[in-house]
C-alpha cells in the first residue's frame, strides 16, 4: 500500500467502513429481491416494533436497502459528502453526526408514517447534507444563494422521485433538519455538549412519540388470530358434536375483538376506515357462528342459507387498505384428496320427470362439476326453468353426499338434511307449502324415525316420536290418519276420499307394513311391502338368469362385484344410474350396459293405487 493511499484511508476510514458495511449487507441478502417482510425480518424500521421492545431497529434499518438503485443512490451521497465533511470534521465527529441525524430521521419517520417499514442510509445521508450546507454557507459566504438553490433544486428532485419509488421523505427531512441543527449550534456551543442535548432531545423524542400504531397493530394482529382460528375451526371437518363444542368455545372472539379496536384511545382518520371495516367483518364472523350454531343446536340444515348469505357479505366487503397481516398461514390441508384429477363445470338440462334433455324443452337445469368418469362430484345446484333455486347440495363420484336443501318454486323450504353415500342419515325436515315445519324425520338404522310434526297451522301432532296423525280436507272429512309409535307407524293407516269412502287401509308393526287394501273405481286391491319395491319382468330370478348369461366379461380369475343403484321411474324407464361399488372402468360400463339391455322394470306402486318414483339396485358379480 502506497504513502498516498494510507493517508487517504486514514482520513476518511469512517466514510470507506460506512459505505463497505451497507454494500456488504446488502450482498448477503439484497440480490435474492426482498420484500417488505424480508427487509422487516432484518431489522427494518417500522413503528409497532421500534416504539415498543426493539427501539435498535432505528440503528440496523440505516444498514438495509430495498434494491440496487436504492443503494447505489445512497452510496454514491455517502461517499461524495462523508469524505468531505470527515476531511473538516475529523472522523469520529462525523460519524457521530451521521448516526446522530440517523436516528433523528427514523424517529421523524416514526412520526409521520402510518405502518411503513423504512430502510436506508438517505436519512443520515440527508443529515450530512444538511451539515455541510451550513458549513460551506459560513465558510465561503459568497457563494450562499447558489448553494441553498441548488439544495432547495435537490430536496425537490429527491422528493418527486421518492414519492413515486416509495422514498421516505420524512426521514430526508428530518435528517437535514438535524444536521443543520448541528452545524449551527457548534457556533454557540463546544461539540461535546451539542451532541448530549442532541442524544436528550433524540431519547425524548422517542419515549413522547405516540404510541398509537403499537396499540392499533397489536389489536390488528389479535384479530388476524382471531380470525385464523375461526376460519381453522370452521374448515376442520369436525363432526357435528365437535363442530359444536368447538364453534361454541370461539363464538365470543369476534366480540371481544371488537371490543379490543372501540377500546384504542386514538385512531388517525387514515385509518377509520378499515376500523369500521374490520369491525363489520368481525360482526358478520359473528352472525355466521351464531348461525352454524343454531343449526347445529336444532339440527336444521336451513341455517345454512344464512351462512352462505353472510359468507357472501363477507366476499363483497372492500380490501383494507393498512393491511397488517405479516405472519404468512401455513398451506391448509386438502381436503379434498381428488382435487389434482381435472374437473369439468357442466350445465345439464331436465325434462318435468327429470330427464336428461336439450335446451328446448327443460324444465329444470343443474350447474356442477363432473370428474373425467362423468359423475357428478362436489357442489351441484339445481335450478327451475326461470332461475330460481330448486336443490343445493354435493355429490361424491355421482352419489349424494353431503347436505342438501330442496326449495319450492317462489324459494321457500321443502325439505333439508344430509346423505352419506346416496343414503339419507340424521336428521331430516320437511316444510308445508307455507312455510311452517312439518315433520322432523330421523334416518337410523335403516328406519325413518318420525320425531316431531305439525299441521300447516303449526299445530303439533306428533311429539318426541309417539302420537296420531289426522290431516282433513277443506270441508272438515279426514283425509288421512295414523298413529306413530316410538318414532315408527304402528297400527292402521287410514286415507279417505272427500267424499268420506275409504281410500286405502294399511296395517304396520312397528314401521313395518304387513297388509294393506285400497280401493279404486270399485276396484279392490290387496298389498304388502313388496308394492313399494320395483322389480325386473319376471323377477330378481330372471335377471340374474339372464346376467348369468349374457355376462361375456365374466371369468374364473377374477373376483370383483360391480353394485349399482338407479332410479326406476313411474313408467319403468331406467335412469340415473350410480355405483356403490366400482371395480374398474371397462367393467363399470359394461355392467351399466348389461342393465339397460336386460329385462324391463316395474314401477313400484304407491298403496297399490298408481305407479311411483323409487329405486332399486343390483350386483353384477366378474
Amino acid at each position: 500500500m502506497t504513502p498516498d493511499l494510507n493517508k487517504i484511508l486514514s482520513i476518511h476510514w469512517a466514510t470507506y467502513l460506512l459505505v463497505s458495511i451497507n454494500v456488504i449487507i446488502f450482498g448477503i441478502y439484497g440480490f435474492k429481491n426482498p420484500d417488505t417482510l424480508k427487509l422487516l425480518d432484518l431489522g427494518g424500521n417500522f413503528a409497532p416494533f421500534s416504539l415498543q421492545e426493539e427501539p435498535s431497529r432505528l440503528v440496523t434499518s440505516m444498514f438495509l436497502h430495498g434494491h440496487l438503485f436504492h443503494l447505489i443512490a445512497n452510496m454514491y451521497g455517502l461517499f461524495y459528502l462523508g469524505i468531505q465533511i470527515e476531511k473538516k470534521t475529523g472522523s469520529i465527529n462525523f460519524l457521530v453526526v451521521y448516526f446522530l441525524t440517523g436516528l433523528v430521521a427514523g424517529i421523524t419517520s416514526l412520526n409521520f408514517n402510518l405502518f411503513v417499514v423504512s430502510v436506508g442510509a438517505s436519512g443520515a445521508i440527508f443529515g450530512i447534507y444538511g451539515f455541510l450546507i451550513v458549513e460551506t454557507i459560513k465558510n465561503n459566504p459568497k457563494n450562499k444563494a447558489s448553494i441553498l438553490i441548488n439544495f432547495i433544486i435537490y430536496l425537490l428532485i429527491v422528493t418527486f422521485i421518492g414519492a413515486r419509488l416509495n422514498f421516505d421523505n420524512a426521514a430526508h427531512i428530518g435528517g437535514a433538519a438535524a444536521g443543520i441543527t448541528i452545524r449551527l449550534l457548534q457556533d454557540q456551543l463546544k461539540l461535546p455538549f451539542i451532541y448530549i442535548i442532541l442524544s436528550s432531545i433524540i431519547i425524548t423524542s422517542y419515549v413522547i412519540t405516540p404510541r398509537y400504531q403499537v396499540a392499533y397493530f397489536e389489536s390488528y394482529q389479535r384479530f388476524v388470530s382471531t380470525d385464523l382460528n375461526i376460519a381453522k375451526t370452521l374448515n376442520a371437518g369436525l363432526s357435528d358434536n365437535d363442530f359444536y363444542d368447538s364453534l361454541s368455545g370461539i363464538k365470543h372472539l369476534p366480540e371481544k375483538s371488537i371490543t379490543d379496536f372501540r377500546a384504542i384511545e386514538f385512531i388517525p382518520h387514515e385509518l377509520t376506515g378499515d376500523t369500521t371495516l374490520i369491525i363489520n367483518f368481525l360482526n358478520l364472523r359473528k352472525r355466521q357462528i351464531d348461525y352454524l350454531l343454531k343449526g347445529l343446536s336444532k339440527e336444521s340444515f336451513i341455517y345454512l342459507d344464512s351462512v352462505r348469505l353472510v359468507s357472501f357479505q363477507i366476499s363483497q366487503l372492500p380490501q383494507i387498505q393498512y393491511n397488517l397481516n405479516f405472519k404468512i398461514p401455513s398451506k391448509p390441508e386438502n381436503i379434498n384428496q381428488d382435487s389434482s384429477e381435472h374437473l369439468t363445470i357442466v350445465r345439464q338440462q331436465y325434462d318435468s320427470n327429470w330427464f336428461e334433455t336439450d335446451a328446448h324443452e327443460f324444465e329444470y337445469f343443474r350447474i356442477g362439476q363432473k370428474d373425467s368418469l362423468d359423475n357428478w362430484h362436489g357442489s351441484v345446484e339445481d335450478y327451475y326453468k326461470d332461475g330460481a333455486i330448486q336443490m343445493k347440495g354435493s355429490y361424491h363420484r355421482g352419489l349424494k353426499n353431503g347436505i342438501f336443501i330442496y326449495y319450492e318454486s317462489d324459494s321457500s323450504y321443502v325439505s333439508a338434511g344430509r346423505y352419506y353415500a346416496d343414503n339419507e342419515i340424521g336428521k331430516w325436515e320437511n316444510f308445508h307449502k307455507n312455510g311452517q315445519l312439518h315433520a322432523e324425520i330421523r334416518y337410523e338404522n335403516k328406519f325413518a324415525y318420525v320425531e316431531n310434526t305439525w299441521d300447516s297451522l303449526g299445530n303439533q301432532m306428533i311429539l318426541d316420536r309417539n302420537g296420531e296423525e289426522i290431516y282433513k280436507y277443506p270441508n272438515g272429512k279426514i283425509s288421512y290418519r295414523r298413529k306413530i309409535q316410538d318414532g315408527l307407524t304402528h297400527g292402521f293407516i287410514e286415507s279417505f276420499y272427500e267424499n268420506g269412502n275409504l281410500r286405502f287401509r294399511e296395517y304396520h308393526e312397528n314401521g313395518e307394513l304387513i297388509k294393506g287394501v285400497s280401493f279404486f273405481n270399485q276396484t279392490k286391491n290387496t298389498y304388502d311391502a313388496s308394492v313399494y319395491v320395483p322389480y325386473p319382468e319376471g323377477g330378481y330370478d330372471a335377471f340374474y338368469e339372464y346376467i348369468d348369461k349374457e355376462n361375456k366379461m365374466r371369468s374364473d380369475s377374477i373376483q370383483e362385484v360391480v353394485v349399482m343403484r338407479f332410479d326406476v321411474h313411474y313408467t319403468g324407464k331406467v335412469n340415473n344410474i350410480r355405483f356403490l361399488r366400482r371395480f374398474r372402468k371397462d367393467y363399470d360400463e359394461y355392467a351399466r350396459e348389461l342393465l339397460l339391455n336386460g329385462p324391463a322394470w316395474i314401477p313400484a306402486r304407491s298403496h297399490g293405487l298408481y305407479e311411483i318414483n323409487s329405486f332399486a339396485e343390483v350386483t353384477i358379480i366378474f
